[in-house]
């Protein structure tokens, strides 16, 4: 059993450092930090959106909201898509729930004496611009998470 067991010794005095470099670690990285890092990166995901989107009053709604309310141990969430609503341009049905019925390829249809008079039928444009966007995004968070460090270290 001897054979298994692992020995390690310490100093208190380099323990105490490294943990207070930790400390300083964490309080560097915190949620202005990650917010603010995510937003900028969020940036071109969003402008692919806007230009894979055929509607002019869509492209308006879409841009980077943080959630209200707190999710998970990070205490807040970024969101890119159509998180915007002008009650002008959409009073019966919001944005979201409009980008929500073309994304996912339903027809909306207006039905005056039993004819179709009209429909949008444009099919998925925020899926692809976070397919095209996402590794990228998740790099760059990445890497300015590294550079950070590297700064407080």
């Amino acid at each position: 059993m001897a054979g298994n067991s692992v020995n390690i010794t310490t100093q208190l005095k380099g323990f105490k450092k490294e943990l207070q470099f930790l400390k300083a670690l964490g309080d560097s990285i915190d949620d202005k930090f990650l917010k603010s890092t995510q937003r900028r990166h969020l940036q071109p995901m969003v402008e692919d959106m806007k230009a894979n989107s055929k509607s002019d009053d869509i492209k308006e709604m879409i841009g980077i909201t943080q959630a209200k309310k707190k999710t998970g141990n990070s205490g807040f969430a970024v969101k890119a898509g159509v998180v915007k609503n002008d009650t002008n341009l959409f009073p019966d049905f919001s944005a979201q729930a409009l980008a929500s019925v073309i994304e996912y390829g339903t027809e909306i249809r207006r039905h005056e004496s039993g004819k179709n008079v009209g429909y949008i039928e444009e099919g998925p444009f925020l899926r692809p611009a976070y397919d095209k966007n996402v590794a990228q995004f998740m790099k760059k968070v990445e890497e300015s998470a590294i550079r950070k460090v590297k700064r407080t270290g």
